[in-house]
């Protein structure tokens, strides 16, 4: 079966990913509820069981919301960054199964897992992860996408990337005061979807050749958007949408298709 991704959710909600190993499955983040991780995880054909770790990217809720009841009623091992493990460790009142991890890699079964450092307002990382010579990255939550963090990724089969907003519909929001649109388009916020645009040119030219865009904005994005902005400067480079690469975007109510490496 090689290894495959399924985002269960994505947006400002809750945010959560399975990724499928030929005998190892994990979670990236649990900021869905526990029901409605389970209900999803059911569109995979794939038990609370069967879920052998719960990587946390960051302690924001949207990523760690259903953390909680899922761990009392499944006792998943959680996968967090020792920067993050303090607030971790608190908001599961003393769950004994956290592992500390650093900036180095780790194993759970037989997927290798590197934690990618990222931009934010808190500790996050993105990771990639590998399995029998495939590779699976997922960057959310990072305001900037340097040169090296786009290296790491750039030979990956699929790369979940962040287009959280069109800076346009941010700027005109009325529902969001200066000081949280500052932060947003900050180095330290969230991509924008022509920052997106121009890291999935980046990810293109070293060789991805699958992009989910993720983690869009209820309120100051769009899925027509986002994708129009990522898919018009591919074909401006001359990757041709849906040919050479192939885009799909994440939504918050529906888990995507499954998509697999073989």
């Amino acid at each position: 079966m090689g290894l495959s991704i399924c985002a269960l959710g994505s947006g400002s909600k809750g945010n959560s990913a399975l990724i499928e190993g030929e005998r190892t499955k994990i979670l990236v983040d649990a900021g869905l509820s526990a029901r409605t991780l389970k209900e999803r995880l059911e569109y995979a054909y794939v038990s609370p069981g069967e879920i052998e770790g719960i990587v946390i990217t960051h302690a924001h809720i949207d990523h760690t919301g259903g953390l909680p009841v899922w761990v009392k009623r499944y006792k998943t091992p959680v996968y967090v960054h020792y920067k993050t493990a303090p607030v971790i460790s608190e908001l599961l009142g003393g769950y004994t199964n956290i592992v500390e991890i650093d900036d180095n890699d780790f194993f759970i079964g037989e997927l290798t897992v590197s934690p990618v450092t990222v931009s934010h307002d808190v500790p996050c990382i993105g990771c990639s992860v590998y399995s029998a010579g495939r590779k699976i990255s997922v960057l959310t939550d990072l305001g900037i996408l340097p040169e090296r963090t786009a290296q790491n990724i750039s030979d990956s089969d699929i790369v979940l990337l962040e287009a959280n907003h069109d800076v346009d519909m941010l700027l005109a929001n009325p529902r969001y005061p200066a000081q949280l649109k500052r932060r947003i388009l900050s180095n330290r916020g969230h991509l924008s979807n022509a920052d997106c645009a121009e890291a999935a040119v980046r990810c293109a030219r070293g060789g991805v050749r699958q992009l989910i865009l993720g983690h869009l904005s209820e309120q100051n994005n769009a899925p027509s958007l986002a994708y129009e902005s990522v898919a018009r400067r591919l074909e401006e480079e001359g990757f041709a949408p849906g040919r050479e690469v192939f885009v799909a975007v994440a939504v918050q109510s529906v888990p995507t298709g499954i998509f697999r490496i073989s």
